[in-house]
């Protein structure tokens, strides 16, 4: 916030350029803890199971369209330095292969950040209000244990990337 005497600046640990993984994974963990708040907003199990089911989905189509989206742009899109085309020019699979092993680890560490976030929002002064404002509290603790339980295992497990929505649950 800028006027003509004064500047302020609010989160500014959000002000900054950094790596891919941040996001994603903010943005990953962000719907997982919708996730596993759930249970804290709806009691029919078969819509929370829709709807939990539902923001899985988000998640792997995200991810899908991102991946294909950001190779075509790869593929396309050559100026830079990062994977010089003069590398790849007559070897079709090593680029495949150098793109595959890129978004292996971006997978990797989204997933991580996407752990450290659930963690940041649970136990940190940021609360996540689809948490907070569970009113019965053993119900509330019984979702954060299970966003915490899944958010360990994300950060000390990242190399194993989720199989289905059963890996969550």
């Amino acid at each position: 916030m800028v006027t003509d005497t004064d500047t302020k600046v609010i989160d500014p640990e959000f002000g900054f350029m950094g790596p891919m993984a941040f996001d994603i994974g903010n943005y990953i963990g962000n719907l997982l803890l919708a996730y596993f708040s759930r249970p804290g907003w709806d009691a029919n199990e078969q819509r929370r199971a829709d709807y939990q089911e539902w923001l899985l989905q988000q998640i792997v189509q995200t991810w899908s369209v991102f991946t294909r989206e950001f190779r075509q742009l790869w593929d396309n899109k050559t100026q830079g330095d990062a994977w010089p085309t003069e590398m790849y020019q007559q070897n079709r699979a090593a680029l495949e292969d150098a793109q595959d092993q890129f978004f292996a680890t971006l997978l990797e560490d989204s997933l991580v950040n996407a752990g450290m976030e659930m963690n940041r929002r649970i136990i940190g002064f940021a609360g996540v209000a689809e948490l907070k404002q569970i009113e019965n509290t053993e119900l509330r603790a019984g979702c954060e244990r299970r966003a915490l339980t899944m958010a360990r295992d994300l950060i000390v497990n990242a190399r194993e990337p989720l199989q289905s929505s059963s890996s969550v649950q």
